[in-house]
């Protein structure tokens, strides 16, 4: 029966391997750079999964097509695989050893999520190769290894983010925000953002007045939100998947209970959330790796142009880890040019000692110059932190548009739509 099972696991995981560029010269005389991409394609992460694979097609076609390779590697060509971890943890380690014994790459990116991630990182290591990822948990930045590279802050710095942005509404915007409520779905997703909301509470000028979270099979949020407007709650820390999105925001609109939505990001920053609400998304805020209205993505002729081919081929927004994708490829892309090379253990070193141009986003240099990528010792992000954006709607489509802090914004004063900042 063992062995059985193991040939089906097998069988699914070979499966799983799309490839995404055939990058190989045509005269077959130079290697391709082989990047594997490590990713829910399947099982209760597909969404995540499903917008990375999307993107990169988009971004190998532009680095080995429209810019020709890295031309210091005689026009190396990426070849990108997407290996399927098909969201269950009980694989990823077998997923992680395939990656690294069968394909060899040359760097592995993806994740998905922050407990994909860790339990990981040890096979990479042992491999020597290098991991980057968008994921925020601690124990990425914390795990002291050498071959683990963080492209985000650690998620302590979403509630971080969260407050200084009410702040900055009460301060700049004369908002009336003293009281909060948390509001959440009961899983893994939910209540790490509930836990991250209280922390950040209970260290804050806003009293906490109400916190509960609900069932995912939730049929009828009415009781919920009359809960929830009778506690006076000015500011909503709201998580929720867009099964019970409409539900929430209906009620609200049948209470006419219309407080700042705080949002958690991750599922309430996806097209599918927005395509499931509908105009009730409208003004929905939430925290976000990056965002396409920010001065790191219109520093570069080719991001605008990539950010704007994807939205044109799939007629939606990009979703956040859209900036994950192009800013890794930009980097290892950058770092081979300078110091051309297939060893995996070079790129590592090169990578975490080089600044590289990114999409991600970074306050201002000195210059004025938006921030470069660059990385701590241990492999986490020097410049990183969570901007804030907003649900608006813009010639017929649904986008999120960065809204804060105002330094990064594209013109300073960004694209804050006050008349729809409250529900």
């Amino acid at each position: 029966m063992k062995k059985v099972l193991a040939f089906l696991l097998a069988v699914a995981i070979l499966h799983s391997v799309t490839i995404y560029s055939s990058a190989v010269a045509e005269d077959g005389e130079i290697p391709p750079i082989k990047i594997a991409m490590f990713l829910p394609m399947t099982g209760s992460l597909s969404a995540m999964g499903t917008y990375e694979d999307r993107a990169m097609k988009i971004i190998a076609d532009h680095f080995n097509n429209t810019l020709g390779g890295v031309k210091s590697m005689g026009g190396a060509k990426f070849e990108i695989r997407v290996f399927d971890m098909q969201s269950d943890i009980n694989l990823i380690k077998t997923v992680m050893e395939r990656i690294c014994n069968e394909y060899q790459p040359m760097a592995i990116v993806g994740g998905g999520s922050s407990a994909f991630v860790v339990p990981a990182l040890s096979v990479n290591e042992r491999y020597q190769i290098p991991f980057l990822t968008q994921c925020s948990g601690r124990q990425i930045q914390e795990s002291g290894y050498q071959y683990s590279i963080a492209l985000t802050a650690i998620a302590d710095e979403i509630g971080n983010s969260q407050i200084k942005f009410l702040d900055w509404l009460v301060g700049e915007k004369n908002y009336s925000i003293t009281k909060a409520a948390i509001l959440n779905v009961d899983n893994d997703y939910g209540n790490g953002q509930a836990n991250g909301a209280r922390a950040v509470l209970k260290g804050s000028t806003y009293k906490l007045v109400y916190d509960q979270n609900f069932p995912a099979y939730i049929t009828d949020a009415s009781s919920l939100i009359t809960s929830i407007k009778a506690s006076g709650a000015e500011v909503l820390f709201l998580t929720a998947e867009p099964s019970q999105g409409p539900l929430i925001f209906d009620a609200m609109d049948a209470l006419n209970y219309h407080p700042v939505i705080m949002g958690g990001g991750s599922a309430m920053a996806y097209p599918s959330f927005a395509d499931a609400l509908g105009d009730n998304v409208l003004g929905l805020c939430s925290i976000a790796n990056s965002n396409r209205y920010i001065t790191n993505v219109y520093q570069s002729e080719d991001f605008v142009n990539l950010y704007q081919k994807y939205e044109d081929t799939y007629n939606e927004g990009t979703a956040e880890s859209f900036c994950n994708d192009v800013s890794v490829i930009q980097a290892i892309y950058e770092c081979l040019e300078q110091n051309p090379t297939y060893d995996a253990v070079e790129l590592t070193k090169n990578l975490r000692a080089g600044s590289w141009t990114t999409c991600w986003p970074s306050y201002p240099r000195a210059d004025g110059t938006p921030g470069k990528m660059e990385f701590k010792e241990n492999g986490g992000a020097k410049h990183s932190f969570f901007p804030i954006v907003q649900w608006q709607k813009h010639n017929g489509r649904y986008e999120m548009r960065a809204i804060w802090p105002p330094e990064i914004l594209v013109g300073r004063n960004g694209y804050i739509d006050y008349n729809i900042i409250n529900r």
